[in-house]
């Protein structure tokens, strides 16, 4: 693991040296948690509740690797960063992962994902009582949805494509959330079908960008604006270098702006996901870290202006699935992959400029 660290910190180091270098300080290894979470996990649910920084669930291979075959572990426990530490502060009501994380007011609406046995439509608040997490259930979805965007306004809550069913979901969700009642309503149909894409809710427009198709095995490097009023898709700016932001993830600032880290390559993307036969699967799966290109750049997408601008650089970013949470002076991040199916156990902090 070390040595795959390292690798990708060397690679990444050498692919943006115009750019600034990014304030990022460790924040530990979560400890105490379900046999098997120490080897690191992606695609928590993340958050801030009270001024600190949640993560919930995620999935990982920690004994058989996924190369060889390995049975995926999911995960129910949740954390809370306090005083610097990770502190285990309860659990899920059953393993999770690949779903969606939105703060409205003093919780966490944690939305679908996969417990392990199949795509889920659960959906739950999530509150700390006492220094304790506190689960409840709200309305679930019309569907189970996994690997979707997910963006919130006010008290409205948007789930965009993902899978379903096995399939890329092509529509829009929208769910008026209501204390535990949530009116859940199909607002719009994709302009493309987009699984792990990155979006955003701002002033009536909602944004989405990046995904990918497995049923079509394309990849997409596009954006794209919903006005909610008239039920129209535009196309606007994609990434600020041109690439997916399939894997990456995004999070609201306080400012407003869109703030989105790691990610895939597009073309060692598409490498992998066309491979037709067991050995160029093994040749994908096995390839050095450094050779799937991560993105090790912060992006910020201005609504306002509805530009893209590159903060800076840090090697730690050349993450997939990470969980991403903001609460006003840094961006948490927590786990991802390094390459596909190994995780990594840190835990970050990112000083960012709200400005």
């Amino acid at each position: 693991m070390l040595s795959s660290v390292l690798i990708v910190l060397m690679a990444a180091c050498t692919e943006h040296t115009s750019l600034p270098a990014l304030e990022i300080e460790s924040t530990g290894h979560p400890a105490g948690c379900a046999p098997g979470h120490e080897a690191g996990v992606s695609a928590p649910y993340c958050g801030i509740i009270d001024g600190c920084a949640v993560f919930a669930g995620g999935a990982n291979f920690p004994e058989i690797p996924a190369k060889d075959g390995g049975a995926k572990r999911f995960y129910s426990d949740i954390l809370k960063l306090a005083d610097g530490q990770w502190e285990k502060i309860g659990d899920l009501p059953k393993t999770a992962a690949y779903g969606g994380c939105l703060c409205i007011a003093d919780r966490l609406v944690l939305i679908g994902g996969n417990d392990g046995s199949g795509t889920s439509s659960d959906v739950y608040s999530l509150r700390i009582t006492d220094g304790k997490a506190e689960t409840s259930a709200c309305t679930s979805m019309p569907y189970g949805i996994e690997q979707a965007g997910y963006a919130v306004e006010g008290n409205r809550i948007f789930v965009f494509g993902g899978i379903s069913e096995g399939s890329p979901f092509t529509k829009v969700l929208s769910g008026t959330v209501n204390e535990s009642e949530i009116v859940w309503e199909e607002t719009a149909q994709m302009p493309e079908p987009m699984v792990q894409p990155v979006a955003l809710a701002h002033k009536g427009r909602l944004y989405v960008w990046g995904g990918f198709d497995p049923a079509g095995k394309t990849i997409s490097n596009k954006g794209w604006c919903l006005d909610s009023a008239s039920g129209e898709w535009r196309q606007i700016a994609g990434s600020p270098d041109g690439n997916t932001l399939t894997g990456a993830s995004g999070i609201v600032l306080k400012n407003g702006k869109l703030a989105v880290i790691g990610g895939v390559d597009n073309n060692v993307f598409n490498r992998g996901i066309n491979v037709s036969t067991a050995d160029e699967k093994m040749a994908y799966m096995t390839m050095e870290p450094s050779e799937y290109r991560f993105n090790t750049t912060l992006r910020i997408f201005d609504p306002e202006t509805e530009k893209w601008a590159v903060a800076g650089q840090a090697p730690q970013l050349a993450l997939a699935g990470a969980g991403v949470a903001a609460d006003g002076s840094y961006i948490h991040i927590i786990g991802g992959e390094l390459k596909p199916g190994i995780r990594t156990p840190d835990t970050w902090k990112l000083k960012t400029d709200t400005k």
